[in-house]
């Protein structure tokens, strides 16, 4: 069994994104519902010369997490918000993903061909903070550009997919939401037309 983590951003400033010294926004929007209605839910993403950094802000009235869990796929029951980066658009190669919860618990993972989860990976260099309020939560994290690199992922020039899972309780899905509008049913979120260009 993994060892669960927690990986906290040393850092003495607020959750707020807009505050000099950061990078350009690479992109900002808001998730969609399946209906296509907005979600309250804002995701940015940005360039900080040496890593790429994004933030969610959660709107979340049933908040369902908890401060301990016992192994990282526990997270998959619970509220968390969800980064993919591939190196193509057809997912033809493997790609990486992170799924952090409010209590910044991170279960990472890469998806080899053809659809292969390989749970036994972690990325080295990914850091991630959370803070939790009455109405919701903000997930930040970062990547070092080198590691995506080394991962075949160009970060000047790749695909990412961004999504949220709300749950009312453990194990009960309250709604799904990606920045990418997706048909009613149960969402697929590993398919190419979840994900967006970034970059050039």
């Amino acid at each position: 069994m993994r060892t669960v983590r927690a990986i906290f951003f040393a850092a003495t400033c607020a959750m707020g994104l807009a505050r000099d010294g950061f990078g350009a926004d690479i992109e900002q929007r808001g998730l969609r519902t399946v209906s296509g209605g907005r979600d309250e839910t804002m995701f940015t993403l940005r360039d900080e010369g040496e890593r790429i950094r994004f933030k969610f802000t959660v709107r979340d009235t049933t908040p369902c997490a908890r401060p301990e869990i016992l192994s990282e796929r526990e997270l998959e029951k619970f509220d968390r918000v969800e980064i993919y980066f591939s190196p193509t658009p057809d997912l033809s190669r493997s790609y990486y993903c992170a799924e952090i919860d409010p209590y910044g618990h991170v279960l990472d993972y890469h998806v080899d061909v053809p659809g292969k989860f390989v749970f036994d990976w972690s990325f080295s260099t990914i850091a991630v903070r959370a803070e939790r309020s009455d109405g919701g939560y903000a997930v930040e994290g970062s990547v070092a550009k080198s590691e995506l690199r080394t991962l075949g992922v160009n970060p000047d020039r790749c695909w990412i997919g961004v999504f949220r899972a709300d749950f009312r309780t453990e194990g009960d899905v309250a709604g799904w939401y990606s920045a990418v509008p997706f048909c009613a049913g149960e969402p697929d979120f590993h398919q190419p037309k979840m994900f967006m260009r970034i970059g050039k």
